[in-house]
C-alpha cells in the first residue's frame, strides 16, 4: 500500500512510466481507501494553488536588495552597541575633562600644558638631583 501511496504522490507532480501507471490505475481499482486519499490529495492540492499568490508585490526586487545592503554582520552590530553604551560615558568624560584643564589653567594664571595639568614646571637639574623632593627613592 504505502508503494501506491509513494506513486500516487507522484503522480501528480511528475509523469509515471507506463508501468507505474498501470500499477496505480490497478491499486485505484481495488481500494477504495487509495481511491479516497487521491480525492483528498487532490482537494488538498486546489486549495493551495488557489490561495497561493501568483506574483510578487510591486517593488519586490528593490525590497530584497535593500534588505541584503543593509545587512548587517554580527561585528557591527556587537560595535554598534558599544558605542552606544560608551558614547554618555566618553561625552560626560570629555566635559569633566575640559572643565579640569579650565580650572588648572585658571588656578595657575598661566596658559600651558603644565598648568592646565597641574604639573610643576621641572628642569634637568631637578629632575636628576638626589636631594629634591621629585627624585626617585630606592
Amino acid at each position: 500500500m504505502e508503494n501506491y501511496l509513494d506513486l500516487l504522490i507522484r503522480s501528480f507532480d511528475s509523469e509515471l512510466t507506463a508501468k507505474e501507471r498501470k500499477e496505480l490505475n490497478n491499486a485505484l481499482a481495488m481500494s477504495e481507501s487509495l481511491r479516497l486519499e487521491k480525492e483528498k490529495l487532490s482537494a488538498l492540492r486546489q486549495v493551495i494553488s488557489g490561495s497561493a499568490v501568483k506574483q510578487f508585490r510591486p517593488f519586490f526586487v528593490d525590497r530584497v536588495m535593500s534588505r541584503i545592503s543593509n545587512f548587517k554582520t554580527k561585528e557591527d552590530i556587537l560595535f554598534e552597541s558599544i558605542l552606544s553604551v560608551f558614547r554618555p560615558i566618553a561625552v560626560t568624560a570629555i566635559m569633566l575633562l575640559i572643565v579640569l584643564l579650565t580650572y588648572n589653567i585658571n588656578t595657575n594664571n598661566t596658559i600651558s600644558l603644565n598648568a592646565a595639568l597641574n604639573t610643576p614646571t621641572v628642569s634637568i637639574e631637578d629632575a636628576f638631583d638626589p636631594y629634591t623632593a621629585l627624585a626617585v627613592e630606592k
